[in-house]
């Protein structure tokens, strides 16, 4: 119980490595807007559309199918 909640998305980084994420959730997060908007980038949603921001397989099969 001493060490809950001490990192921040462990899960999502290692899920992300192992390959384990659902298909078409999302492979990093966001820049914040507030970010982007000061380095004079533009800003992009890596949540929706494009297919090189989400998880196209994994090792175990979830989100493959009917949702």
């Amino acid at each position: 119980m001493e060490t809950l909640f001490t990192g921040y998305s462990q899960w999502f980084f290692d899920s992300r490595g192992w390959g384990d994420l659902p298909v078409g959730s999302p492979l990093m997060y966001p820049m914040p807007y507030q970010e982007m908007d000061a380095r004079y980038e533009p800003i992009y949603n890596s949540i929706v559309g494009d297919p090189k921001w989400q998880a196209l397989t994994n090792t175990y099969g979830f989100g493959v199918g009917t949702r």
